[in-house]
């Protein structure tokens, strides 16, 4: 008999923290593991008259934020959860006709920034994509056709075909 009131006692012991309390509030979960941040391998410029494309390679898809500031004109791309190579070239002078000079910078634990310098008063159009492993930002004065797009044949016009239409059928009035 008293060996059965001992394990009862340390039975209470061990699952009384296991009783719900009203008024009591439950314990949050813990929060979310952060995945492992996305390296950023390289940065490559190209540059043609009145056009740059920069491509940021990359360890997979990132969520990515762009601004733009003045005085000095600049634009600047946040990249979230990811962190810099090492090696990776930090900046980058490249004095075209709509970019200046490009700086990478680790803008904290899990933020990478790009800041591209661009010429004061100047008119300019970015675009952004991304694909799998690769950020491509291509920065043209916007009355120049998109130089650095993939040249496609052009679509040859559609052929109009006259169709016959049947008259409709005339209803029955109601008197």
């Amino acid at each position: 008999r008293g060996d059965h009131v001992a394990k009862a006692k340390k039975l209470k012991a061990v699952t009384a923290h296991h009783v719900p309390v009203r008024g009591l509030q439950e314990a949050k979960a813990p929060p979310r593991e952060i995945s492992s941040p996305i390296l950023i391998k390289k940065v490559e410029v190209r540059r043609q008259p009145g056009a740059t494309q920069i491509v940021i390679h990359t360890g997979g898809l990132t969520k990515i934020s762009r601004n733009r500031l003045n005085n000095p004109e600049r634009v600047y791309f946040n990249f979230f959860n990811t962190r810099l190579d090492g090696n990776i070239k930090k900046d980058i002078q490249v004095g075209g006709d709509v970019l200046t000079r490009l700086r990478v910078r680790q803008f904290d634990k899990t933020t990478s920034r790009l800041v591209l310098d661009i010429p004061a008063n100047k008119d300019i159009k970015i675009v952004t994509s991304q694909q799998d492993s690769e950020v491509v930002i291509d920065m043209f004065a916007p009355d120049k056709k998109f130089p650095l797009a993939v040249k496609t044949k052009p679509v040859p016009p559609m052929k109009t075909v006259p169709v016959a239409v049947a008259p409709r059928p005339k209803t029955a009035s109601r008197s």
